[in-house]
């Protein structure tokens, strides 16, 4: 799921949105910001 982070949005709600977990996501976002992961 690609999602853009829009004004006001909290990790729990998109968490929630998106059948994750905060610590799901927090990991993900870490290793894409650390060119880890790359979407093509």
């Amino acid at each position: 799921m690609l999602y853009t982070v829009q004004t006001g949005d909290i990790l729990s709600l998109i968490a929630r949105r998106s059948n994750n977990t905060v610590e799901a996501i927090m990991v993900l976002s870490l290793a894409v910001a650390n060119e880890e992961i790359n979407f093509i």
